[in-house]
């Protein structure tokens, strides 16, 4: 049995029974699909307790339609496959989930799954189900799902199903075990910030952990020292030979240098090379670990050596261990201690490890440090007074919460500094010099105009590199036109706008430079000065903003403008009085003005031509009008923008010169086209019919309302005769139609 479903459906029954019961149990024999020609098909059941909604065994659905549990007792056929089942039930917008630990939420508007270090275990059946495409999941600190072997922790049940997987910060971490995936496409899942890896018993999606950082000192009694550091995956990650657990996925060790000594080169966005890397000038390195587009968090280690240049780092309040180099063998008796001979104070500062060569920082200082060497082993007993190291250990540089730019809004402020121990200074000005510095006691500072933000931070009289930010703040051009539509037209003496009389005038209160523009030059031209250049019919808009957008907003003034036509009437003066004329335009393509229809001609039909409407005056194009009321000496045309007319099969005619007729060649005279006798004037339109074949010498037009109701048949006589162009004649010399006493008459001298 078929249930079609047509639009949105529901049954409820919240008595003791099935909302939909079934007298039988045999296995599929209910099956639900969407109707034919039905447009959606969705039904939701809804059954009372302790009853489910359908009582057929393992009803069937058809293609398109997916099963989506609300609750026990409730549940919904439906079309769209854009919702998570977890234990059964449709997670519902907004809800969170509990675990054995931590929890998941679902926001269904952005399509955002949290796992929020969510734990639990789901035995034989898949963990969650998905049919949403463009699904993230959100990882935040270190969540686990286990599942059977034969079971999955994300299962597709559509083919459209898709996962992003993303981080929220270092911990982002998700343990899997069972099957990972299924029914997903391997183009579906992606990963932001994260990587997937099987092991040995689970799966992880993962991002790697900070490498660690090694060092070993060499030295020689001609004092060529230099530090060898090593880089290696986190213990926890790693098995013997520095060899990661996700190997397979292909992990790089990186690693960047700055040197102390600024004409030196930096060394940037290394793959960090078997056995390690030998630097020999005091500076940071910097290693982290990428795996696809994973990166780790970043490891720094410093290498000091006993130099004139001043040693710089940033120092964020947490004690930093660094090596003094050169110095004598490390198995050797060294001790070591402060010259009071250099400035500074070096106790609180740091603490030094004689016997290690190694210094503590605590604290930010910069200025010159002393120290004195014993090694009886190398044979002399201490390095000459220039043995010292100079330091810069800096602060952090503070953070601005809004970067430099350009804004159409003022813009709130604030100064944050990362320093996490005592005695902290933020300071700022605006502008580049600091002699009316200020400190920074909270709250937003308000950039309401132009100007540039520096900062910075002093600890203990040790002062932060600056950090400097430029804002724009772009104000209104404050520009108005003096109307919001305009009309004008184009005659025969020339150009006019008609409302208002002139050109409308632009305010620019503030006198800045202007962008003109025309959103159709087919109608209009404007120049750099505002200057408009009318060229044909039609509608544009006129528009006006400021030329620097970078100190004044986008805004612009605008009108529209109309342009219309006026053209002479065709039927005016020597043809007042006739129903039909020929017409070829040589501007643009024109609509029709009431009092007017449009044909071309096809060909001939017995004695009448035969003709096609057309719903405007084409440019280039020659027509035949036909006049249909009332029209003044001159016609006002409005520009056509409609769709244009394939005019391949007209036989009108158009000569830009005098032309040498023939016997298919006939012109409209006194509505009718007769046969030309004489060759027709330049500037004029005639009907072709050459290989159509025709045995008239003139032809009606239409139903033949306006045929010749007389046709005299006449031979040549001493009679005065006019040609169809008026002119007087001795008598006809050639067949074809004359005028005589006012009638037409044809003329076969055959």
């Amino acid at each position: 049995m078929t249930i079609a479903l047509n639009g949105t459906n529901s049954v409820t029954n919240t008595g003791g029974t099935y909302a939909i019961g079934v007298t039988t149990y045999t296995p599929g024999l209910v099956k639900f699909a969407k109707a034919t020609g039905a447009s959606s098909a969705e039904l939701t059941i809804t059954c009372g307790n302790g009853y489910t909604p359908i009582s057929a065994t393992n009803p069937t659905l058809g293609s398109g339609l997916y099963w989506k549990p609300i609750e026990e007792y409730s549940m919904v056929i439906t079309e769209d496959p854009n919702f998570l089942i977890l234990n059964g039930v449709a997670i519902a917008d907004g809800r969170t989930i509990n675990g054995s630990n931590g929890s998941l939420s679902y926001n269904a508007s952005n399509k955002i799954l949290t796992l929020n270090g969510y734990t639990n275990d789901f035995g034989p059946q898949h963990a969650i189900k998905t049919g949403v495409s463009g699904l993230k999941v959100k990882l935040i600190g270190a969540s686990t799902i286990n599942c059977s072997a034969d079971s999955a922790v994300f299962h597709a049940f559509c083919n459209s199903a898709s996962i992003q997987f993303i981080k929220d910060d270092a911990s982002s971490r998700l343990t899997m075990t069972g099957t990972a995936f299924n029914n997903f496409d391997g183009s579906n899942i992606t990963y932001d910030g994260l990587f997937y890896y099987a092991g040995t018993d689970n799966k992880y999606i993962t991002q790697p952990a900070a490498p660690e950082l090694g060092w070993s000192i060499h030295n020689d009694i001609n004092d060529n020292s230099y530090t060898f550091a090593t880089i290696e995956y986190a213990s926890t990650e790693r098995t013997g030979n520095n060899t990661p657990l996700y190997a397979a996925a292909n992990p790089v060790l990186m690693y960047s240098f700055d040197y102390a000594d600024p004409q030196k080169q930096d060394v940037s966005n290394q793959t960090y090379p078997t056995g390690g890397i030998k630097m020999t000038d005091p500076g940071i390195l910097t290693a982290w670990i990428e795996v696809g587009a994973a990166k780790s968090s970043e490891s720094k280690g410093v290498r000091f050596g006993l130099i004139e240049n001043p040693i710089a780092m940033e120092f964020d309040g947490t004690p930093r261990e660094i090596s003094i180099t050169p110095a004598p063998s490390l198995t050797s008796g060294v001790t070591a201690d402060v010259n009071s001979n250099y400035t500074g104070t070096f106790s609180g500062f740091a603490s030094l490890d004689a016997t290690n060569n190694k210094l503590t920082i605590n604290s930010c200082y910069s200025g010159k440090i002393g120290f004195t060497f014993t090694n009886t082993d190398i044979g002399y007993t201490s390095l000459n007074d220039s043995t010292h190291i100079t330091f810069k250990i800096l602060p952090p540089k503070p953070v601005l919460s809004v970067v430099g730019g350009t804004y159409d809004e003022a813009q709130t402020v604030t100064i944050t500094s990362s320093y996490q121990g005592t005695g902290v200074s933020i300071k700022y000005c605006y502008g580049t010099a600091s002699t009316n510095a200020e400190t920074y006691t909270g709250g937003a500072l308000n950039i309401t105009e132009n100007k540039t933000l520096t900062a910075w931070v002093e600890i203990n009289g040790v002062k932060s590199e600056e950090v400097t930010a430029a804002y724009v703040i772009r104000i209104e051009p404050n520009l108005n036109y003096s109307v919001a539509t305009a009309s004008a037209k184009i005659s025969d003496t020339g150009v006019s706008f008609t409302t208002p009389d002139t050109a409308p005038t632009l305010t620019n209160t503030l006198g800045i430079d202007i962008t003109y523009t025309s959103s159709n030059t087919d109608v209009a031209n404007i120049n750099n000065t505002g200057d408009i250049t009318i060229v044909g019919a039609g509608t544009t808009i006129i528009s006006a903003k400021a030329s620097d957008e970078t100190q004044y907003k986008p805004t612009s003034a605008s009108y529209e403008l109309t342009v219309k036509r006026e053209r002479i009437n065709p039927f005016y003066g020597a043809m007042n009085g006739q129903n039909f004329a020929t017409h070829y335009s040589e501007v643009e393509n024109l609509a029709l003005p009431e009092g007017l229809k449009a044909y071309v001609v096809t060909g001939v039909s017995d004695n009448v031509v035969t003709t096609t409407p057309i719903n405007y005056i084409p440019y280039h194009i020659p027509i035949l009008l036909e006049k249909t009321g009332n029209l003044s000496e001159k016609i006002i045309f409005d520009g056509y923008s409609g769709e244009v007319t394939n005019f391949s099969n007209n036989r009108l005619r158009y000569t830009d010169a005098d032309y040498s007729v023939t016997d298919d060649t006939f012109i409209l005279y006194m509505n009718e086209f007769v046969k030309a006798t004489d060759k027709i004037s330049a500037h004029h339109c005639y009907l072709d019919l050459n290989g159509v074949n025709h045995s008239r010498g003139m032809y009606n037009i239409g139903d033949g309302t306006t045929a010749i109701k007389r046709i005299e048949q006449e031979t040549t006589t001493n009679e005065q005769w006019y040609d169809l162009l008026g002119r007087r004649i001795e008598q006809p010399t050639k067949s074809g139609i004359y005028i005589k006493n006012g009638k037409k008459v044809v003329i076969n001298n055959k």
